[in-house]
């Protein structure tokens, strides 16, 4: 009998120990990664093989993150009559506690039970923030606790770069499950841009490789919004955003000087057509000499560029410019152009009487191109001045301008006109007076004098041409001078 009686014991144990086993009464936080937010609802799961009735647990958090305990929720679908307290235990703890007044069993069997807001109070790009839970009761009615497993999950908020591609260019694929697993991913464009063309409106899970163009002015970012869910819940959201660097649009035509073109070498000013979104490099050389792989100026932001710095008078240059921007380059035609030699004007002789008060007189002058080119077809005045000091010339207080008389030609190189004009003398003036003529120059000033002293009657051949300060764009003081 007693052989029996042990025998059926130990069957009742062995028929026991399968069934506890099956028991699963797991309280969960996932692990997973949230981009480009510093805000999250938090899930906290029960897989429950029991009738479980009641939960309570404690929640730390680390420093660097708040939890928001007002927002704190109960799964509708899992609360059976049942009521929750969340609150804070001050040291970034919090305790939760679900039950029900009159003991009914929690509904379903697993997923998500509740959730809770936190958000990112640390200044750090990259935040991991471990969520621990402790003191777990998972109750069955008859208030055993039946838990079998706590996982604490960690989470980590981190930057996801968006992407910048050239016009044209296809977009690298982005999987959002990368982040997480857990979670389901829509996506869909924030606001349509303006001139960015060939994307995807909207979507599920991966964004896929897209052409994207842009033919606007300067860079253009479009941004596409995505919700993370977790069985349904929206977790967090967050703006994934992509640039189209634009493209150069436009062709060269439109060039000064034209090809073959002859400038002056003190107006050596190029110019070309606008290309969109594209700065500039500009390239010039004398024919004959090496092409350089250098620019003379580089990223110019305006169509134009004064080369007279680069040229010399009487020889040829090649020239081109290349237009370009991040993602593309379009190099122009090569031109070329002449620098004629330029004039040089100077007044080489003056005649008159002396100077009377209340009287009119003739003077006369010779205008002289001392250069080595023509002056062509430009025009110009020459100007009969009163002074009273020939070293201070017009800045002198009692100067007066006389006459301002057209030149009578066009002057090749060496070659000269004389003119002949009446000037009227104020009758209200005494002391000593200049007659001071200038060719193509308004005011002079600050005369330089070879000698020591002015000399009368002023003779280049003696002193050499004259140097003074002026506002007009010579420094040559193209003028001679008698009293």
């Amino acid at each position: 009998m007693k052989k029996k009686t042990l025998f059926l014991m130990l069957f009742s144990l062995v028929w026991l120990m399968p069934a506890l086993a099956q028991n699963r009464n797991v309280l969960s936080i996932p692990d997973f990664s949230i981009a480009n937010s510093g805000q999250v609802v938090l899930p906290i799961d029960l897989e429950n093989t029991s009738d479980v009735v009641a939960v309570q647990f404690t929640m730390q958090v680390p420093s660097g993150i708040s939890v928001d305990a007002a927002s704190a929720k109960l799964n509708s679908a899992r609360k059976n009559g049942h009521n929750m307290t969340f609150r804070s235990m001050g040291g970034n703890k919090f305790m939760c506690m679900i039950n029900s007044t009159r003991n009914k069993v929690l509904s379903g069997k697993e997923g998500n039970l509740l959730t809770v807001t936190l958000k990112k109070t640390s200044s750090a790009s990259t935040f991991s923030c471990p969520v621990t839970l402790s003191d777990v009761v998972v109750a069955i009615a008859d208030g055993t606790n039946v838990l079998t497993d706590i996982h604490s999950g960690t989470l980590t908020f981190k930057p996801l770069n968006g992407q910048a591609l050239c016009s044209g260019s296809d977009t690298e694929a982005e999987d959002f499950y990368l982040l997480s697993a857990l979670f389901d991913y829509n996506w869909s464009v924030l606001e349509d841009p303006t001139y960015i063309e060939g994307y995807t409106e909207k979507g599920k899970s991966a964004l896929f490789p897209m052409t994207l163009t842009n033919e606007g002015v300067g860079a253009e970012t479009m941004k596409y919004h995505v919700d993370a869910t977790y069985n349904g819940i929206n977790i967090y959201s967050f703006d994934y955003p992509i640039t189209v660097r634009p493209m150069l649009m436009g062709t060269f035509f439109n060039f000064t000087p034209a090809e073959k073109g002859v400038v002056a070498s003190n107006a050596v000013r190029l110019s070309w057509n606008n290309i969109i979104n594209a700065v500039y490099d500009v390239y010039v050389w004398k024919m004959g000499d090496t092409q350089p792989t250098t620019p003379v100026a580089r990223n110019l932001t305006t169509t134009t560029y004064n080369a007279s710095s680069h040229c010399t008078q009487g020889e040829t240059y090649n020239w081109y410019v290349v237009a370009h921007n991040e993602c593309q380059e379009m190099t122009s035609d090569m031109l070329t152009f002449s620098v004629r030699d330029l004039p040089d004007l100077h007044v080489t002789r003056v005649n008159c009487p002396e100077p009377v008060a209340g009287q009119t007189m003739t003077v006369e002058w010779t205008v002289k191109n001392d250069g080595l080119g023509s002056t062509e077809d430009a025009s110009w005045n020459d100007y009969i001045w009163l002074v009273p000091d020939m070293k201070l010339g017009t800045a002198t207080t009692g100067s007066k301008l006389l006459k301002t008389v057209a030149n009578v030609k066009a002057l090749d190189a060496g070659e000269s006109y004389i003119n002949t004009q009446e000037v009227q003398i104020d009758e209200r003036i005494y002391g000593n007076y200049n007659i001071l003529v200038t060719s193509d120059m308004y005011s002079v000033a600050n005369i330089d004098w070879a000698t020591d002293s002015p000399v009368y009657p002023y003779n280049p051949s003696q002193t050499g041409y004259l140097t003074a300060s002026t506002n007009s764009s010579y420094v040559k003081l193209s003028e001679v001078t008698t009293n």
